[in-house]
């Protein structure tokens, strides 16, 4: 069940990975976006102490609900994407997706750049990453 958090953050408080965001179990994407939340809070806290900024301001903690949120919301949504794509019913959907995977996936596998733009979306492309996740 995907569920995401209004606002990640307030004064002195900040929510990161389950706290912010759930998401389909499918592929373990969870703990990587946990993770990078987790980088990119650390990133945007050390960035304002060095600026002699308070590190715990509401607005200085939006700068890592902006930079993250609209990135787990792709990820949940494509989670959600392969998780009904895989889904088996007893239907025509059923038949039309099972068409689509025997064909579509190993052309995607084959095709190289597609290959590799898929890759780098599912590991990278999405947002600029955190220094530590790098």
């Amino acid at each position: 069940t995907r569920r995401h958090a209004q606002h990640y953050v307030k004064a002195n408080l900040a929510l990161v990975g389950d706290a912010a965001h759930t998401i389909h179990p499918q592929a373990g994407q969870g703990v990587n976006l946990g993770l990078l939340d987790a980088a990119a809070l650390i990133e945007t806290v050390l960035n304002a102490k060095q600026a002699g900024k308070a590190w715990g301001r509401h607005s200085v903690l939006r700068k890592y609900e902006r930079w993250r949120r609209g990135d787990n919301a792709i990820v949940q949504r494509s989670m959600e994407a392969f998780d009904w794509l895989f889904k088996q019913d007893n239907s025509l959907k059923s038949t039309v997706k099972t068409t689509f995977r025997k064909r579509f996936l190993p052309l995607a596998n084959r095709l190289t750049p597609l290959k590799n733009w898929l890759m780098g979306q599912a590991l990278n492309g999405r947002e600029a990453l955190p220094k530590l996740a790098k």
